[in-house]
């Protein structure tokens, strides 16, 4: 229950705060609420208790799953997720696998991203 659907219920309940396994539990329902109720609240308070006891509560946990399919999170997912499954230059396979040094592999990488600071490129730039 909450103050948009039943305002005038809302304002006579004597915990706002109350969950919804809370209100099961307790034996007479109308320990939840200030009574004598306004008639505003009467009418209400029809509805409220055929929504209530309509609900489908299991014992079982929830179990929340990532749109990755996997109960667990892990950044190499998410970034797959993210980055999307683009086609990837066969240049840059070639030079994850082949070249040794992360100083030649940053250069060259630089080189076929056309961002390295090289004279063509500082003339572009008029530099």
């Amino acid at each position: 229950m909450n103050c948009q659907t039943y305002p005038e219920l809302f304002s006579f309940a004597k915990n706002t705060n109350i969950t919804i396994e809370n209100p099961l539990s307790l034996s007479p329902i109308y320990q939840l609420f200030h009574f004598p109720l306004s008639s505003q609240a009467r009418t209400q308070f029809g509805p409220f208790l055929a929504r209530l006891f309509d609900l489908n509560l299991n014992a079982e946990p929830y179990l929340w799953t990532y749109i990755l399919g996997s109960p667990t999170l892990t950044s190499s997912k998410a970034y797959k997720w993210l980055t999307g499954h683009a086609l990837v230059d066969p240049a840059f396979k070639w030079l994850r696998k082949k070249i040794l040094s992360h100083k030649h592999k940053v250069i060259f990488w630089l080189l076929l991203k056309d961002t390295l600071s090289i004279q063509g490129l500082l003339g572009r730039k008029c530099m």
